[in-house]
């Protein structure tokens, strides 16, 4: 981030922000480079290398992690094998970028010293992932998720803001199947459109299925023991746009109680819904976590294995990993438990334990973001330059 545009090196060179910075040190800038300030915008805690992080986004030893009885002295020696091959694979090309500039080198390996700018700003709440001052590195400030303040602006730049909405054809066909379902899930599966994709709809649409089968009218063959009670049946939200991915059925909208949709706003969505399943980013998490609605969360990559560590241990939903939940096609006992997960899930409110911890945890977040969110992340930002020495021009610009 500076004042102006400083003369930046050709597009073509990789640089992320930390090396923005480190050319701001060694004066490579040109006459602008006093002004320039960089931040870290770290959006999962997974990133940083504390204790309570049991499953870090990259890892040779994902099987082992995923272990709940893995106890913290494992865990540090695992740390200690992956950082090992990070340093590996970074710290010599690094070193010489420093020693160019004549910079202090990485001794404590790329995590420590080299992953984040003197000063980062953390985007998720402290029930989220509670502080650890004796872990977490210097000039960390945690802010509550990337949200909206509560607190409205005394200038806004739009009088009239637009509410979310969502495509009118999923509106209508929300309204119209109302009365005859009680439950709505919402499946997605990422925007990245993962390998497992195919697998994971399918396995959705098969478990939907189950959810709408009673099995008390034991005289009946099993294709007539559909469940009449409209506040047990069950609907499902597709959200997906690669409609390749889906079976054939729900796209052509032949199998009923199921929809699919290429983009609908999950805050819009998320009121008329019981359940969400996904891949455990930290964008749904915090939106589902904002409406309340119980997620079950089905990680594959990166950081959402740790995101739905830390959403089951709240209380306010529970994870299965994407292979497992991709294999009830073919499994009756893994049908059987994701079934039973949804059913409790997506609970009316008085019997539903996870929208009981919203409740709690609702109070503590907005006790919290008194003050917080993108506003309180703001003024981390400017409080910058007020330290600065000699004072920048007032016109900022980011750089991205």
């Amino acid at each position: 981030m500076s004042h102006d545009a400083p003369s930046l090196p050709p597009p073509s060179q990789d640089l992320g922000v930390k090396t923005i910075e480190d050319l701001a040190k060694a004066g490579r800038l040109g006459p602008r480079a006093p002004f320039v300030r960089c931040v870290t915008a770290v959006l999962s805690p997974s990133l940083l290398r504390s204790p309570d992080v049991k499953q870090p986004p990259f890892s040779l030893f994902r099987k082992l992690r995923e272990q709940s009885w893995l106890p913290a002295c494992v865990t540090r020696c695992v740390n200690c094998v992956d950082d090992t091959v990070v340093d590996a694979a970074f710290l010599p090309r690094l070193d010489v970028h420093r020693r160019a500039l004549r910079l202090q080198l990485c001794p404590n390996g790329v995590y420590r010293d080299y992953f984040l700018c003197e000063r980062s700003l953390l985007f998720v709440p402290e029930w989220f992932a509670p502080p650890r001052a004796d872990a977490w590195p210097r000039g960390l400030s945690q802010v509550g998720w990337p949200l909206e303040d509560d607190e409205p602006n005394p200038e806004p730049p739009n009088p009239e803001p637009t509410a979310p909405s969502i495509p009118d054809a999923l509106a209508r066909w929300l309204e119209e199947t109302a009365p005859k379902y009680g439950r709505t899930i919402v499946f997605l599966c990422g925007t990245g459109n993962p390998r497992h994709a195919s697998d994971f709809f399918a396995a959705a649409a098969a478990i939907v299925a189950r959810m709408n089968k009673s099995y008390r009218d034991r005289d009946l063959p099993s294709k007539f023991r559909v469940i009449v009670d409209e506040t047990k049946r069950t609907r499902a939200v597709f959200l997906t746009a690669h409609p390749e991915v889906l079976p054939v059925g729900i796209v052509d909208g032949e199998i009923e109680g199921a929809f699919h949709c290429e983009y609908a706003d999950l805050d819009a969505l998320l009121p008329e819904c019981t359940a969400i399943v996904h891949g455990g980013g930290v964008g749904t998490v915090a939106a589902a976590v904002t409406h309340a609605t119980p997620q079950l969360v089905c990680p594959s990559a990166f950081d959402q294995y740790d995101n739905g560590q830390r959403v089951a241990r709240r209380g306010v939903g529970e994870v299965i990993s994407a292979e497992k939940i991709c294999e009830a096609r073919r499994s009756k006992r893994v049908l059987k438990r994701v079934r039973d997960l949804l059913w409790r899930l997506s609970d009316p409110w008085e019997t539903n334990p996870y929208r009981k911890q919203y409740v709690k945890l609702g109070r503590i977040d907005k006790a919290e973001r008194v003050g917080k969110g993108l506003r309180f992340a703001a003024g981390e930002v400017v409080a910058m330059f007020d330290t600065m020495d000699p004072k920048p021009p007032p016109r900022l610009e980011f750089l991205s």
